[in-house]
């Protein structure tokens, strides 16, 4: 039966000894530090050597760290002063990780929001000057939602083709536009991890799995059909490890009445 391990992603600074003690009880494969509250990169370097020893300690994979994102952090910056130093920063910060916690991914946003009609060409085409830069086989680019780049498989697609190294990150929360099954169909052997959280189909949530619109049998027949064989990474807020392990569990057992996980689920995926 087809099957993947679990992780899911917390912010750095909230990874305590903890965090590892439960994720070895219940059986969590990874875990992802994300980079989104600012320090400085010394700090960071701090951080991630203590948690890089407990890693090491508990047997816990560091499989992917996500990169900082938001303002000063974007790749297709307009303004060519900031966009070159956006891309100065992801450098610095991903030589820190592979010195002291090196991940086997870098997950990256190509933008941020909002991005207006007649910018979005400029936009597009400064993120891939900047790829250019940051290519490297360790690099995964994330769909976004709403008026970000990458907002749809399609051009998420055209914008790393010209880079051969290159791989996806694909967030299933974030697809907006259309199912995360076919998003996944078109990604097809670029897709090297996941972010799984549920929506409620207009906008991002990350919600546990069944408690939004997903139909979590098709996401995983077409994850199974495209051979992912990475890490069932989850990015929802405030789950224990356990929850998260029963939550996959479950999902991978064909059990779709998702009212067992909370009053707000309903049965979709059948």
């Amino acid at each position: 039966m087809y099957d993947l391990r679990t992780g899911f992603s917390i912010e750095l600074a909230d990874i305590t000894e903890q965090t590892f003690a439960e994720c070895q009880k219940n059986g969590i494969y990874s875990i992802d530090p994300g980079l989104s509250k600012r320090f400085s990169t010394d700090a960071y370097a701090k951080m991630l050597t203590v948690v890089r020893k407990m890693a090491e300690r508990y047997g816990i994979c560091i499989e992917c760290i996500h990169l900082p994102y938001g303002p000063g952090w974007d790749i297709s910056e307009t303004f060519e002063p900031l966009r070159k130093a956006a891309v100065e920063g992801h450098k610095e910060i991903m030589k820190v990780c592979r010195e002291v916690c090196p991940p086997n991914y870098f997950v990256l946003h190509p933008s941020t929001e909002p991005i207006l009609p007649e910018m979005r060409a400029a936009h597009f085409g400064n993120a891939q000057e900047s790829l250019s830069a940051l290519e490297s086989g360790q690099l995964l680019v994330e769909n976004l939602p709403r008026f970000c780049l990458a907002n749809t498989a399609d051009e998420l697609l055209e914008l790393i083709r010209p880079f051969p190294q290159l791989r996806i990150c694909c967030d299933v929360n974030h697809l907006l536009q259309e199912t995360p099954q076919s998003a996944l169909g078109k990604f097809g052997k670029l897709v090297k991890h996941l972010h799984i959280s549920d929506n409620d189909g207009v906008n991002e949530r990350h919600l546990l799995p069944g408690d939004g619109v997903i139909a979590w049998g098709e996401v995983i027949d077409t994850l199974e059909q495209i051979g992912y064989s990475g890490v069932f990474n989850y990015e929802v807020r405030k789950y224990s490890a356990a929850e998260i392990i029963e939550n996959k569990n479950r999902l991978f057992a064909g059990v779709f009445d998702l009212n067992h996980f909370s009053s707000m689920g309903r049965q979709y995926g059948t």
